[in-house]
């Protein structure tokens, strides 16, 4: 598609959507994610691209968007640090009421943002997402030339329904179910629930950490089963390997319904890490669901107890009882001995 292809106007009444398009040495494919978006039906859009400290040729492909796109067209550049902190940076920096985010690898159907400002105004939601394909491909070209030319594919199976109150936060703390690619929700949604988590230790799940916070501030989450997302899959994706995401996951999976406070929270979390590192060195694991085990057995029983002992010794009672039955009773109950368990039961 040319740059004479694309229709720039905007229709009256139509709320601005900012695309947040984190990017790191993305050169090769940042063009066609890019293009995705400025070929939506839906017209009044911005991109906001953030540069998180690339080594390749981004800077000269960024140029290059700048002069064919426009003033429609934002860039920044940070120094390296990672997803988080890049896409709270395209926040910041963008104009819209409704913000869409972007993987700099990934692609969007040309309704995209058509359908989901629709849905999010007709479902009252504060974010929908989609469904949408896995492409497996180490090809440089866009990713629907890619499908049409029968490359590899498979349907994510994202989510699909409501996740709002108690029942939608358990499916949540189950499983991450939301693509950060085929998210469209309000700027409101994300600035209440304190955006994206930058700690390195939680990167790679740090989408995951914000759709846990902004479904516990009683934001509306939604899914439907549209397949609207091209999701590039190839050696250098930052989630190419579960194992990747496995330690950040297991630090998210620790602060979630967990009654420290969140600076404490972190610091914890960051000693679990290489405590399990420690561990997992001389245990030929074979996968990530083995070192899930582990970490269960090691860490959390080894850190609940010891925090809940702690507190049942400071101040036996409320305290002791409030941690125990609101936030760890599922965690650490079977690992508990029966006669400290006797003192706990409720009057």
């Amino acid at each position: 598609m040319t740059e004479s292809d694309i229709d720039m106007s905007v229709p009256d009444g139509h709320l601005l959507v900012s695309v947040i398009i984190p990017s790191y040495n993305a050169a090769d494919f940042l063009p066609f994610s890019v293009e995705s978006v400025f070929a939506q039906t839906y017209r009044n859009i911005e991109v906001v691209v953030v540069d998180d400290g690339s080594t390749d040729h981004s800077i000269s492909v960024l140029e290059q968007l700048a002069a064919k796109y426009g003033e429609r067209f934002k860039w920044i550049v940070q120094e390296n640090g990672r997803q988080g902190k890049a896409r709270n940076n395209g926040i910041r920096n963008a104009s819209g009421e409704l913000i869409a985010f972007l993987d700099a690898d990934d692609e969007w159907e040309p309704d995209k943002l058509a359908i989901q400002v629709k849905q999010l105004a007709e479902h009252q939601a504060d974010l929908v997402f989609c469904d949408g394909w896995l492409i497996k491909t180490a090809e440089k070209e866009p990713l629907r030339t890619l499908m049409k030319a029968g490359a590899e594919k498979v349907v994510m199976g994202a989510f699909h329904g409501e996740l709002a109150g108690k029942s939608g936060l358990r499916l949540l703390h189950r499983k991450n179910r939301i693509p950060t690619s085929a998210v469209l929700c309000t700027r409101k949604s994300i600035e209440k629930s304190g955006y994206f988590i930058e700690d390195l230790k939680f990167q790679n799940c740090e989408d995951y950490h914000l759709w846990v916070k902004m479904e516990e501030r009683g934001f509306v989450l939604k899914g439907f089963e549209n397949q609207l997302l091209l999701y590039r899959m190839h050696p250098g994706s930052s989630t190419s390997s579960a194992l990747k995401s496995l330690k950040p996951l297991l630090n998210t999976l620790f602060i979630m319904a967990n009654p420290l406070t969140e600076d404490l929270k972190v610091q914890v979390a960051g000693h679990m890490q290489s405590y399990i590192s420690a561990l997992t060195k001389e245990a030929k694991l074979e996968n990530g669901h083995e070192l899930f085990a582990l970490y269960n057995r090691h860490v959390e029983e080894f850190v609940w107890r010891g925090l809940l002992n702690f507190t049942f010794r400071v101040s036996p009672g409320k305290l002791y009882h409030s941690l125990l039955w609101r936030h760890t009773a599922r965690w650490v109950a079977r690992d508990v001995d029966d006669d400290l368990r006797k003192q706990l039961r409720p009057d």
